[in-house]
């Protein structure tokens, strides 16, 4: 079996400074994704990447 529809996955781990938490994820569009995460943070989303 040949399967030509190659997909590349990546898994992704955030943090910051100012609380000890991992948030961990996978997606196929890793750019896509972190900008997804950023844009959650200033409208108060209840997303917890968004609270930490």
């Amino acid at each position: 079996m040949h399967i030509e529809d190659k997909h590349t996955y990546y898994v992704y781990i955030l943090t910051n400074r100012n609380k000890p938490m991992l948030y961990t994820g996978i997606t196929n569009n890793l750019a896509t994704r972190l900008t997804e995460h950023q844009e959650n943070i200033p409208l108060g989303k209840k997303t917890f990447a968004a609270r930490y």
